[in-house]
């Protein structure tokens, strides 16, 4: 009997030292998982989380975590439908797996998690608790984000690369077309035709050449767009007379069937129709007013109440040479000049006004053209994006947005405006006197 004794007392310790042995190895497991673990009511509290649990949500320690949250659906889920969800599909399967929501931190920050969790229920059927493991997920959902960026953008290019072909075959097999045309004419024909008719078909020629050598340019703009070559150069620069000689340059290309105008106007000679009270527009003064580069209004408001003597030598001044990118002007202006001519009528005319306010140049372009329609100006800018009004008229779809990029680059802004049947104006502000390496370094950060 003592002997028998002996032995279950020896079973019982042997049995207690398992016990202690495989409950402090879960427990390790329990202490040390990268997983949080942890249990819950199905009204909410946390009834017991491992460590990692607690660090995975921003809490000092679990006894931190129990203490603070009194409400999960509330204080960890971000969305209350993806509680709900969570709730839903645990009560009718009895587990979730992988189950994927966004969470507060305990500092308010968001975070992605993953759980798995299962139903406790007792021995009569009633749900006690939720119990599972979670595991933060945000650095596998930004780099998954990060992929569907990149795949967009891959997709994206392979659109415009695709529109690009169809683009430069359309747009370049016309020209060519004319120039062997008319080359062939002239080679045949030549000897029976007077030296004007020659002249005319030489002028075709060359005509077309030079329309091809825009078409190459804007690939060449867009392309240096892209590769990140495309920079900001200030230089100083005459405007009024960088103006009047482009102004001049297409005059000399479209002759006499077009009126091309060049109007020096004061600020307040800028009307529209959202101007206000002092004839500017609206949109003008609050991106200069809200710009952190800008003058004293005074100084213009002395210029422009001065008597007219004055008032002439405060203009000269205001006229001098200013530094600004007059690779960047030239494709900004040329653009919207040519489009002005390509999309009016013969004999209608064509505005380019430049006014000054502040240490801004405003530029105008009016004409009495086509129009654009309302719904589809704010696509005016997109890459290949042509209004459905002027599809059968040659373009590639390039101009406008080589000009966005060359304003956003010289850090200006452009507003446009136009009624169907009346004609468009396009408003371009640019700052003076920015200086090379602050406005690049602006532009890189963006």
């Amino acid at each position: 009997m003592h002997k028998t004794e002996f032995n279950t007392r020896l079973q019982l310790e042997t049995a207690y030292q398992e016990l202690n042995s495989t409950e402090a190895k879960y427990r390790n497991i329990f202490e040390n998982s990268v997983e949080g673990i942890f249990q819950s009511t199905p009204d909410g509290h946390y009834l017991y989380g491992n460590p990692t649990l607690a660090e995975i949500f921003g809490y000092d320690s679990p006894e931190d975590m129990m203490a603070k949250v009194t409400d999960i659906g509330k204080q960890i889920y971000v969305n209350s439908n993806s509680r709900d969800e969570f709730i839903d599909l645990i009560s009718r399967d009895g587990s979730v797996l992988k189950f994927e929501y966004q969470a507060y931190r305990a500092d308010g920050s968001i975070i992605w998690v993953s759980e798995n969790a299962r139903a406790v229920r007792d021995p009569e059927g009633n749900l006690i608790a939720y119990e599972g493991d979670i595991e933060n997920i945000t650095e596998r959902k930004w780099a998954e984000t990060e992929i569907k960026k990149a795949l967009e953008i891959e997709k994206e290019l392979n659109q415009l690369k695709s529109q690009f072909i169809s683009m430069a075959s359309h747009e370049f097999r016309t020209p060519l077309t004319t120039i062997l045309a008319s080359a062939e004419a002239l080679e045949y024909y030549s000897h029976k035709w007077n030296e004007e008719k020659k002249l005319t078909y030489l002028r075709r020629i060359q005509a077309t050449a030079q329309h091809m050598t825009g078409l190459l340019n804007d690939i060449l703009v867009i392309g240096k767009k892209e590769s990140g070559n495309f920079e900001f150069n200030p230089a100083p620069l005459d405007l009024e007379n960088f103006c009047r000689g482009l102004i001049e340059d297409i005059k000399l290309s479209i002759g006499s069937q077009y009126s091309l105008h060049f109007v020096l106007q004061e600020a307040k000679q800028l009307t529209t129709k959202d101007s206000g009270k002092d004839g500017i527009n609206l949109s003008i003064l609050n991106f200069i007013q809200s710009d952190s580069i800008q003058q004293e209004q005074k100084q213009n408001d002395a210029i422009y109440n001065a008597p007219p003597e004055s008032q002439n030598e405060s203009r000269a001044q205001i006229f001098e040479l200013v530094f600004i990118d007059e690779k960047l002007l030239r494709h900004i202006l040329s653009n919207l000049l040519w489009n002005a001519v390509k999309y009016s009528t013969q004999g209608s005319h064509i505005f380019l006004k430049l006014s000054y306010l502040n240490n801004y140049a405003i530029f105008q372009i009016q004409d009495e053209g086509m129009g654009i329609p309302a719904a589809e100006q704010k696509y005016l800018f997109d890459s290949f994006y042509r209004a459905q009004n002027a599809i059968n008229i040659s373009g590639t779809g390039l101009g406008l947005t080589i000009v966005k990029n060359c304003v956003d680059l010289h850090r200006g802004q452009i507003f446009v405006e136009s009624e169907v049947g009346v004609g468009t104006t396009f408003t371009v502000i640019l700052p003076l006197n920015l200086e090379k390496e602050n406005i690049n370094e602006k532009n890189s950060s963006d």
